[in-house]
This record gives C-alpha cells, structure tokens and sequence, in this order.
C-alpha cells in the first residue's frame, strides 16, 4: 500500500495578515465592562453605591493600560462603554434617592407648617387632628369639637394636647409667633413606615425685642395599606430651648 505524503497547510497572505493584526482582549477591560452593567444594582440600595466607583476605577486604569501597550491590546471600545455605564449609573442612582428624599422632607414641612398656622389661628381641635393617624383622622368640614366631646377619649386627649408645653406656648403667642423651619434632623425609611424629624425655629416679639425658642416635630407616615390612608401626621411634640428670658405673660408654662 502507497503511504500518502503529508501536505504541509499552505497560509495565504490574508491569513498572515489576519494573525499579524490579532489583538487579544485586555482582561481589565472585559472586567471593566461587566462591573458597569453590574453596577445598575446601585439603584437597589445606597450600600451599592461603591459598585459605579469600582467599575469606574476600573474601566481608567483598563483605558490607561490599553493606551499604554499602544498596538498590543484590544477593548478600549469596552472599556469605554463600561465607563459610561458606570458614570451614569453612578449619578443618576444617588440622584433619584435624594430627589425622594427632598419630596419626602418637603410633604413632612407643609403638614408641619399647617400645624403651626392651626395653632397660631387659635384652632387647637384641627392642630390636634394632624397628631392623629391619617386613617382615624376627621375631615376638616367634619364638626371636630363634636368628635371630641362625644368619643370617650376625646376630652382626655384634648387635654394633654393643650398641655403639652409647645402646644401650650404656641396657643399663648397665638399670632404673635412666626415660624420658620430650620433644618431636618432625620429622614429615614423603614419597610413599613417613613420618619422625618424636623427642626422649626419660632420667633415673636415683647416690648420690641425678639426671642426665639426651637420646636422639634417627629412626623410619620405609613408606607403600607390603603394609599387614601398614608399621610403624614405628627407623632411628637417637644419644646428643644428653655424659656427665654423675654417669655410672654399669657404663657404660663
């Protein structure tokens, strides 16, 4: 039997050419781009928010080695969609909770600064009913003293509404007090309920000289239930500074 000569392969001049341009792939960059996809979990939790920094890191010092090596390596194309991905993730995630978290501070002080302006209009039955559950609340048209005069809880809790020492100082002042909110304290949220803690500043004037006390407000709001039932209300009153020295008359306490 003949044995067959082996054929050595014949390379063409466009395969050379094709082995000659063959680039590989830098390992930093494929990195790279994963990590920024990845980094769409930044919008899971703030904890994650070092998952954009990471793959952003990354995806410069894979453009930087890519730059570095010149002809040697390929994937600045990756690289640079990671980047991109990341810069974007990594903006738009922290952005979108803060703006949540203004929306949030900024429904919690129009509710506050509506308690204020109940009391400062001599209406302590409407004040008292934003320091009730939204669900067990009364309607404004409703006749609110009537509420509290029939239900056999109301007379108690009306009296150590008007008792408390900020509600009973900003009764006496009345439309002397002006308000103005200074700063929030807290604003987290929990699975099943928001909490704002809120810092107001309420300022008057005797015998033409200003005096200033600080009134701190913790407002709640249920994240669960029935949507018509998830307002705001104010689950604590507490007067923050001692009497100053230029304290009403009327206020007695």
């Amino acid at each position: 039997m003949a044995e067959v000569p082996l054929r050595q392969p014949v390379s063409s001049d466009a395969q050379e050419a094709a082995l000659a341009q063959y680039r590989p792939y830098s390992a930093w960059a494929v990195c790279g781009l994963v990590l920024g996809i990845v980094s769409v979990l930044a919008f899971w939790h703030p904890f994650l928010w070092c998952l954009p920094v990471v793959a952003a890191l990354v995806n410069v010092y894979a453009l930087r080695r890519i730059a570095h090596y010149g002809s040697e390596l390929a994937g600045r194309g990756l690289a640079l969609v990671g980047l991109c991905l990341s810069l974007t993730f990594g903006i738009v995630a922290p952005t979108r909770v803060e703006m949540a978290a203004e929306a949030q501070r900024a429904e919690a002080r129009e509710v506050a600064l509506q308690w204020f302006a109940y009391l400062r209009d001599g209406q302590p039955e409407m004040a008292a009913q934003l320091q009730v559950e939204p669900q067990r609340r009364r309607m404004a048209e409703d006749d609110v003293w009537a509420y509290y005069r029939d239900d056999p809880t109301g007379p108690d809790f009306m009296r150590k509404f008007v008792e408390d020492r900020a509600v009973a100082n900003l009764l006496a002042l009345g439309k002397q007090a002006q308000v103005r909110y200074c700063e929030t304290e807290v604003n987290e949220q929990l699975q099943s309920r928001a909490t704002v803690v809120q810092l107001y500043a309420v300022t008057f004037e005797r015998d033409g000289q200003p005096a200033t006390f600080l009134v701190r407000l913790v407002l709640q709001k249920p994240l669960r239930g029935n949507p018509a039932n998830s307002g705001w209300w104010i689950a604590k009153t507490s007067l923050v500074t001692e009497k100053p020295e230029l304290w009403p008359e009327t206020a007695g306490r």
